[in-house]
């Protein structure tokens, strides 16, 4: 294969036109949330998110805060479009990813290993408020 056709290949955009401000409020929707759970330390929330990312992954159109923000925050004009021509699936590969971690660390938080949950530095910390 010439270097020729695997830089048109790069070059060409596939679907229709990306809307980053919709990626953008996906990420910071995930960020919040789990910041809140972590705070309250409410692993209910790491596994409602982690749904919400794997329902995202497997259904794109049914992705929950990217239908908050083309539902609601785009038509009342809080926030505006910012298409790019690019392909979607690297953005869903990595929102699948981040499911899968999501899902090992809901189940390690179910079963007590909130260290293995949490991370290693919230476990440090919380246990020092414990004593």
């Amino acid at each position: 294969m010439s270097s020729e056709a695997i830089s048109s290949r790069r070059s060409r955009p596939v679907g229709a036109p990306l809307d980053r401000t919709a990626l953008r409020v996906n990420q910071a929707s995930i960020i919040v949330l789990l910041a809140i759970g972590f705070v309250l330390d409410q692993p209910w929330l790491v596994v409602f998110v982690c749904a919400v990312m794997a329902i995202g992954t497997a259904f794109p159109r049914a992705a929950l805060f990217q239908r908050v923000y083309r539902d609601i925050l785009r038509p009342a004009g809080l926030l505006r479009p910012d298409p790019h021509d690019e392909d979607a699936a690297p953005h869903r590969f990595a929102q699948g990813l981040g499911a899968a971690f999501l899902l090992a660390a809901s189940a390690a938080l179910f079963s007590g290993a909130v260290a293995l949950g949490w991370g290693w530095h919230s476990w440090s910390s919380r246990s020092r408020r414990s004593i």
